[in-house]
């Protein structure tokens, strides 16, 4: 948690235990996570699942949680986000 910029958490997490560690680590750390609803939602976004031969993504099946270490370029859409 010490070098991550970005920390994405899912509202529909089950286990609470695991979310209270996270949301902890980030106060800790000083890192403000952001809630998405849906955990299908940030596999996507990290790349986590399938592309078929039509293009369209299959085996999508979600994460918990999303740490973001590096931004990558600099770009209007990172200087958003932080």
């Amino acid at each position: 948690m010490r070098a991550v910029g970005l920390c994405i958490l899912v509202e529909d997490c089950n286990q609470s235990v695991y979310v209270k560690l996270i949301e902890a680590l980030c106060v800790e750390h000083n890192v403000h996570p952001i809630t998405v609803p849906v955990s299908k939602t940030v596999d996507e976004w990290a790349g986590l699942w399938n592309i078929d031969v039509e293009g369209k993504a299959r085996k999508v099946l979600g994460c918990s949680c999303l740490a973001i270490k590096d931004y990558g370029v600099e770009s209007a859409g990172s200087n958003i986000v932080k």
